[in-house]
């Protein structure tokens, strides 16, 4: 049985994070949480907690500390959960997971969305250079001894969201999970919000030019483009009020801080996104994945990108490449914004991309219509 639970992430405990790993169910079982912030042992910023949560969190700026507070504290009825996913820049953690001999090691693989086809594309290209292929040969090799001589050490549980699974190779098991947004759904009690239109579209902000966590991906906007893209995004705005009578208003992210001008005194909304999807005409982002929540309250959906967007994301790959391939997957609109004044809007919505989605993505097996909260108390209780 599962006493306590040391949670091991690279961002900071959001309100949202917590959800998305039961924190808060866990603590009314009286399940004791110790989460532990590592950013900054890889260079990047600490980000805050949330206020609720800061009590529970340690910013933690060594490995050495660490790989102290993990095995000083392994022991059977602690869970050590690993929200890193495995890349050459954070092989130390996973060296340091070698030295875990008595406690299990979980990760959540939840907020997943498709990735963009030309993922392979672009690691061919990289591959042809002499440099990267003698790079990616080498860290191969190395990966396999670092196994076989147990230098490393992986999850042995996953709890996966829909289909999604890990990308390592060898022995784990698979519990499965619903994606955060379905069990919120199941919970939500409407009516928290006043004064909502009739109808009306609603936006889901991404902080996409402006979120702090950009360090993660390596990606920078600059002034210039920042407001180009904010004014495409007004102006937009203005087309959809024009064409459809429904008003947008932003679910800002959570993240993120406006000023009223910002959206052109439209109405901002935060932590009220389920609610403003489920009551909502129509859906627009970029590629949040609150869009979770359109597919799940049957909503049409726009896509939007521009040439802005065309800067890279860490894996090298443009963002519109993600933005036209989740819609692709939804089979939903996807609008070029360059220029507002050529658009006339259509909407495309497809039940069977619908459902392929949530079955892939949102839903575990056997989940339908449950809060996956209780299977995974349920499943702490067996361990």
């Amino acid at each position: 049985m599962i006493k306590k639970i040391i949670h091991v992430s690279l961002g900071p405990l959001t309100g949202y994070y917590a959800e998305s790993l039961f924190i808060p169910q866990c603590l009314n079982s009286g399940v004791q949480i110790e989460f532990l912030s590592i950013p900054s042992c890889f260079g990047f910023p600490s980000g805050y907690h949330a206020p609720e949560y800061k009590h529970l969190a340690q910013d933690i700026h060594s490995l050495e500390v660490l790989k102290a507070i993990l095995t000083s504290q392994q022991n059977p009825e602690v869970l050590i959960n690993i929200q890193v996913h495995f890349e050459w820049r954070f092989v130390e953690v996973f060296k340091i997971l070698s030295t875990i001999s008595k406690s299990p090691i979980s990760c959540f693989l939840t907020g997943e969305i498709p990735l963009a086809p030309v993922v392979s594309k672009s690691r061919i290209k990289k591959l042809i250079n002499p440099f990267f292929m003698s790079k990616w040969l080498f860290q191969k090799a190395l990966l396999q001894v670092y196994k076989r001589k147990n230098i490393i050490k992986f999850p042995s549980t996953y709890f996966c969201a829909g289909q999604s699974r890990p990308y390592q190779t060898g022995t784990y098991s698979i519990f499965p999970i619903n994606y955060v947004d379905y069990d919120r759904t199941i919970r939500l009690k409407d009516d928290t919000l006043t004064d909502l239109p009739t109808k009306f579209a609603v936006y889901l902000d991404l902080g996409i030019t402006n979120h702090p966590d950009m360090h993660f991906y390596k990606m920078s906007y600059s002034q210039e483009d920042f407001k180009k893209h904010r004014d495409r995004m007004n102006a937009f705005f203005s087309l959809v009020e024009k064409q459809t009578g429904c008003p947008v208003i932003i679910a800002v992210h959570p993240k993120v801080q406006y000023s009223a001008e910002h959206f052109e005194q439209r109405r901002q909304e935060k932590n009220k996104t389920a609610e403003l999807v489920k009551k909502s005409e129509l859906v627009i982002t970029h590629y949040s994945t609150s869009t979770s929540y359109a597919v799940i309250y049957d909503k049409p959906i726009v896509f939007v990108y521009d040439d802005v967007l065309g800067s890279k994301d860490a894996s090298g790959l443009p963002v519109i490449s993600f933005i036209k391939n989740f819609a692709e997957r939804l089979q939903a609109t996807c609008i070029d914004i360059s220029n507002s004044d050529t658009i006339q809007l259509t909407l495309a919505h497809s039940q069977e991309a619908y459902s392929s989605f949530k079955r892939n993505y949102l839903i575990g097996d056997g989940l339908d219509g449950k809060d996956s909260a209780t299977a995974f108390l349920d499943y702490l209780n067996t361990l």
